[in-house]
């Protein structure tokens, strides 16, 4: 009886050995990651993930020199983007982001099915949410569904994203000559948008901008709909 214990216990600790040996290879090593990104399904319901020539390591930072999202109502390619993210937050459904940078991040706003419900938009999955303290980009493109083409400058940020609420901890953006800094929440009705603080500022004027201008500029950015 005692020998059956004992074979069973050095069995099991092989068993979480092998584990954890496997974990440090995933998380500590670039053949690990891209072990990993490899196994990632393409196809998630009705989302296409795509991720090409990755580099780095999941622990200490990775890069990307492309990575394609495509849903249903929008699509999204993030060229030269690069990240550090906290692994173990992971296992709860958070993914949070220490920092991640891009050359360049497009969003293109298909035009809505005629046969699609309108129901409140939902930003994430209930069981995941993320969290960036530090994200940036050069060039923001937004592609609206009519086509028109929109891009910002020096856009960077801090927030969450979750389930039915998006919340800014703090945001900067450049269009032209005007610059833009917001603190807020959206929430998954557009129209509602709690605001700490907003600003538009000019070459030679300082104005604040109302509900309307925020829900509008919103409803370009985030018109998407999480199954």
């Amino acid at each position: 009886m005692k020998r059956r214990l004992k074979i069973a216990a050095l069995s099991l600790g092989v068993l979480v050995l092998l584990l954890v040996s496997f974990l440090a290879w995933i998380l500590y090593t670039e053949a690990g990651l891209r072990f990993a990104v490899a196994r990632l399904p393409e196809k998630l319901g009705k989302v296409t993930l795509r991720i090409q020539d990755v580099h780095g390591t999941i622990a200490g930072g990775f890069s990307a020199a492309l990575v394609e999202v495509d849903q249903e109502i929008t699509y999204v390619r993030v060229e030269k983007g690069r990240a550090r993210v906290n692994f173990w937050p992971i296992l709860v459904g958070r993914l949070s982001v220490r920092r991640a940078d891009a050359d360049l991040v497009l969003v293109q706003v298909k035009p809505r099915p005629k046969d699609r419900p309108r129901t409140p938009p939902k930003f994430m999955p209930r069981f995941l949410s993320i969290s960036a303290e530090r994200a940036s980009t050069p060039l923001l493109v937004i592609i609206a569904p009519n086509g028109r083409r929109v891009e910002f400058n020096d856009v960077s940020g801090a927030g969450i994203v979750g389930h039915k609420v998006i919340r800014i901890f703090e945001g900067n953006i450049v269009y032209g000559f005007l610059h833009s800094r917001a603190i807020g929440e959206l929430l998954d009705n557009i129209d509602s948008w709690r605001s700490a603080g907003r600003a538009w500022r000019g070459r030679h004027a300082l104005t604040q901008t109302n509900s309307q201008i925020a829900a509008g500029f919103s409803r370009v950015l985030l018109p998407a709909e999480c199954a």
